[in-house]
């Protein structure tokens, strides 16, 4: 039998990106209890990652996304990249580079504002009240419980995820608060400091039961942090400037510039 505790959920997602958010969309076509959380009071206004390759949008389109974000985007067609030239301050093209190969796919790569591409996720996985965004919700703390001989018990709620609810980015949370009140070492237990709190409303402390636990928190991920998960792959030292403009020039457009030594 389901649980009738709010507090309880089949899946828990952290962070409402574009990750989080197809998650979240997902969720919402099935009967699955899920509750999206993100402690930023609203979504991303302004341009981050806005290119959508080809197979992106054969997944979009299966949620009936695509024809509108055509209707949007603009074709990616090639990219430039343009250098320091011969003379002293004077630039050059250095290379073109084909987007997408003839005949991959039905639909072009794009590129369309994350923010955009965001709140039509959001408005997919509210339609009929499904799923909504929660958002100045705040992270502290996840467990797992896990039976005596080790395994986890995935038909229970084992995954425990302590959350702060009106976080003031301003302010410090709750945790912060109650062990300054209290003196007390960062290294006690959370447990101990909600059972302290006594669930005080005015703290907006919650803890979430999940089944399971999709942690979408980006590059420095609070979740793999709180699970000791290691991140594998490789970093550059490379340096991007992104500039929403609309530039008066001759320039085929996408352009990569390569920036002068710095």
């Amino acid at each position: 039998m389901a649980s009738s505790d709010p507090s309880d959920t089949d899946l828990l997602i952290i962070g409402s990106g574009p990750a989080g958010l197809m998650a979240a969309a997902w969720a919402s076509q099935y009967d699955v209890r899920a509750r999206i959380i993100d402690d930023k009071p609203d979504r991303v206004q302004t341009g981050h990652a806005d290119g959508l390759t080809c197979r992106t949008m054969e997944i979009l389109d299966s949620f009936g996304l695509a024809a509108e974000i055509q209707k949007e985007a603009s074709a990616d067609i090639e990219m430039r990249s343009w250098g320091p030239g011969g003379f002293a301050g004077e630039i050059e093209r250095k290379g073109v580079v084909v987007s997408q190969k003839a005949g991959v796919s039905r639909f072009q790569q794009c590129l369309l504002n994350q923010g955009r591409l965001e709140e039509l996720f959001q408005n997919l996985s509210e339609r009929g009240g499904k799923i909504k965004v929660e958002r100045r919700v705040k992270t502290l703390q996840l467990s797992v419980n896990k039976r005596e001989d080790g395994s986890i018990d995935n038909t229970a709620h084992p995954v425990l995820v302590t959350v702060q609810h009106g976080v003031d980015s301003n302010r410090p949370h709750a945790a912060d608060r109650i062990r300054k009140s209290r003196q007390l070492s960062p290294n006690e237990s959370f447990s101990n400091l909600v059972e302290h709190a006594g669930q005080a409303t005015h703290n907006g402390l919650e803890t979430i039961r999940a089944k399971y636990v999709i942690g979408c928190d980006g590059a420095h991920s609070w979740t793999r942090a709180q699970l000791g998960t290691v991140m594998k792959g490789d970093t550059t030292d490379a340096v991007w400037g992104v500039m929403d403009i609309v530039p008066l020039t001759d320039f085929r457009m996408k352009i990569l510039k390569h920036p002068i030594n710095v």
